[in-house]
C-alpha cells in the first residue's frame, strides 16, 4: 500500500484589549492505495484452465500452462481510499475577576469542521473476480458530514490551594444529531509535597463514516458453523462444519456511543527527586458498537435466525427442510454497556552523581474490571485477565520501567514493557470451558544517544534486547496459532539508528 498524507494549518494569535485570541484554519487529506503484485487469481481466468485441462493442479505444468496461469494473476491497483477533515476553529481566555484566592479566568471558542469519505475499488474487487477473496465489495461515492461545536471553560480559584474548573462542550453531527457534555475538576494542594485530584465528565463518540456507509459485501465467516436444522439431516458438506457466506457492512442506524468518566487520586513528592502518583479511574460506555458475529448467532440460534438467517428455497432432496443457508448477516450494531475501571501507577525518581544523571520512571497500570455486556444483552463477563474476544487480550497489570542516564552529550536508557499473562480457550481439549495458561511477555530495549553536535541528535539502539519470543498462544478468533497479535510482536530482536535534524 502506498499512502500519501498532507496537513496545513494556518492561523492568527494575539492579543485584543486584555484577551487573548486564536484562530486557524486546518485541513488534512490521507490517500491511500493499496496495489496486488502477485498471490491472487482471477476465477473468470483460472477456472476455465482447470475446466479445460490446461492446467492440471495435481501434476507439472507446462510451459504453455505456466504462461497461462501468469496471465490469469490479478495485479494491479486494488482500491483507492480518500479521507479529508477541513474547517476553521476560534478561542479567546482572559482572566475575568480577581478573586480573594487569586483570579478567575475563562475561556471560550468555537469550531466547524466537513469530513468526507471515498473508496473506490477497481473492478475485480467489486465484482468478487478473486478466488478466496472476500467476495464483491462495492465502492463508496464520496460522503461528507459537516460537524460544528462550542465550547467554554471557567478556572475558579476556591480557597487557597484550592482550585475548581467547570468546563461544557456542546457538539452537533449533521447525520447523527448533537450532544451536550460537561467536565468539572478539582485540584488541591493540601501541603508542599502533597497535590489531590478528580473530575467528573460525560463523553459522545459519533459511529464513523466508514460504521455508518461501508458499502455492504459478501464474504465468509470466520469460523465453521453446522447448520442446526439440516445438517443433522443432511450431513452434507454444504450444512456441516462450513464457513458460510457472510453479508457484512455499514449500518447507517448505529447510534453514537455515551460515556461517563471520573477519577481520584494524587500525587505525592517527598523530596525534589522523587515523586509518586496514585490514581484511580472509572469509564462507563453505553451503547457500545460491536460486530454482531456468527459466533453469537449460532450460539442462540432460535433467537437469532429470522433476524440474520438467510436461506435459499427447499430443495427437492429435502423437501420437509427449510433450504440451504445462503447468507448470515452479519452487521455492526449498539449493544449494552461497557465498563472499565483501574489504578494507574507513575513514580519519577532522579539521582545526580559524579559519573552522570540517572532518572528512574516506572508507570504501571492494574485492571480491575473490563466488563462488556453480552451481544446477547444477558450477561455483562469481566475480561480482566482473559482473551476476551472482540477485545484482544486483556491483561490484568502492565507496566513500563526505564533508567536513563546522561553524562555532557552522551546519554543510554534502559527500558522494560511486561504484561502479565492471561487464560484463553484450550482448543485441544475444545470443550468450551477449559482454559490454558498464556505466559507473561517481558520486553527490554536499549539506546544510546550523542547530542554533542549543534542541532543534530544522534541515536541508535536494540528493540527487544534479549530477542524474546511471544508466549505460545492459540489466538482464538484468527485463523493463526503461534501467538496473539493483541499481545505479543513476532518480530524478534530490531536494530535501528536515528538522525535527528533542528532548525532554530
Amino acid at each position: 500500500a502506498k499512502v500519501d498524507q498532507s496537513r496545513l494549518v494556518a492561523g492568527l494569535q494575539g492579543v485584543v484589549k486584555g484577551w487573548d485570541y486564536a484562530t486557524a484554519f486546518n485541513y488534512t487529506a490521507n490517500k491511500e492505495v493499496d496495489t496486488y503484485t502477485d498471490g491472487y487469481l482471477s476465477e473468470a481466468k483460472f477456472v476455465p484452465l482447470i475446466n479445460n485441462g490446461t492446467i492440471n493442479p495435481f501434476g507439472f505444468q507446462t510451459p504453455a500452462a505456466l504462461a497461462a496461469g501468469n496471465a490469469a494473476k490479478v495485479k494491479g491497483d486494488a482500491s483507492t481510499n480518500k479521507a479529508r477533515n477541513y474547517g476553521v476553529d476560534a478561542k479567546i481566555s482572559n482572566e475575568i475577576w480577581q478573586l480573594p484566592a487569586g483570579p478567575m479566568a475563562v475561556a471560550a471558542g468555537a469550531e466547524y469542521r466537513k469530513e468526507s469519505l471515498q473508496l473506490t475499488n477497481a473492478d475485480f474487487l467489486s465484482t468478487g473476480d478473486i478466488i478466496g477473496g472476500l467476495g464483491a465489495i462495492p465502492s463508496l461515492p464520496e460522503t461528507t458530514r459537516n460537524v460544528w461545536a462550542v465550547y467554554g471553560e471557567l478556572s475558579i480559584p476556591i480557597i487557597k490551594n484550592l482550585e475548581g474548573n467547570v468546563a461544557v462542550r456542546h457538539d452537533n453531527y449533521g447525520d447523527i444529531g448533537s450532544t451536550t457534555n460537561p467536565k468539572i475538576s478539582v485540584r488541591w494542594q493540601p501541603t508542599k509535597e502533597t497535590l489531590l485530584r478528580g473530575s467528573y465528565g460525560t463523553g459522545f463518540r459519533v459511529p464513523t463514516l466508514f460504521d455508518l456507509f461501508q458499502p455492504t459485501y459478501t464474504t465468509n465467516t470466520n469460523n465453521s458453523f453446522d447448520d442446526p436444522i439440516r445438517c443433522p439431516v443432511t450431513k452434507s458438506v454444504f450444512d456441516c462444519n462450513l464457513q458460510f457466506n457472510s453479508q457484512r457492512g455499514g449500518n447507517p442506524n448505529l447510534k453514537p456511543e455515551k460515556s461517563k468518566q471520573w477519577y481520584a487520586g494524587g500525587v505525592w513528592e517527598p523530596t525534589r527527586n522523587m515523586s509518586v502518583g496514585l490514581d484511580y479511574y472509572w469509564i462507563e460506555i453505553s451503547n457500545v458498537i460491536q460486530f454482531f458475529g456468527a459466533d453469537t448467532i449460532f450460539g442462540d440460534y432460535n433467537a437469532y435466525q429470522a433476524q440474520y438467517i438467510v436461506r435459499k428455497p427447499p430443495d427437492a432432496q429435502f423437501p420437509s427442510l427449510p433450504g440451504q443457508i445462503a447468507y448470515v448477516i452479519e452487521p455492526q450494531v449498539n449493544v449494552g454497556k461497557q465498563l472499565v475501571d483501574g489504578i494507574d501507577v507513575d513514580a519519577t525518581w532522579r539521582q545526580p552523581t559524579s559519573f552522570g544523571n540517572f532518572v528512574t520512571h516506572f508507570t504501571g497500570s492494574y485492571i480491575m474490571h473490563y466488563k462488556q455486556t453480552s451481544l446477547d444483552g444477558l450477561t455483562y463477563p469481566n475480561f480482566v485477565g482473559t482473551n476476551g474476544q472482540p477485545q484482544g487480550a486483556i491483561a490484568r497489570w502492565r507496566h513500563n520501567l526505564s533508567v536513563d542516564w546522561t553524562r555532557g552529550p552522551w546519554g543510554v536508557t534502559v527500558a522494560e514493557t511486561y504484561q502479565l499473562g492471561y487464560k484463553e480457550p484450550d482448543l485441544v481439549v475444545d470443550d468450551g470451558v477449559t482454559t490454558r495458561k498464556v505466559k507473561a511477555y517481558d520486553i527490554w530495549d536499549l539506546q544510546g544517544r550523542y547530542t554533542g553536535i549543534k542541532n543534530v541528535t544522534i541515536a541508535l539502539g536494540i528493540k527487544n534486547l534479549f530477542d524474546t519470543a511471544p508466549p505460545q498462544s492459540s489466538s482464538p478468533g484468527t485463523f493463526q496459532t503461534g501467538y496473539d497479535a493483541s499481545y505479543g510482536d513476532p518480530r524478534g530482536r530490531m536494530y535501528y539508528g536515528n538522525l535527528r535534524l533542528a532548525f532554530k
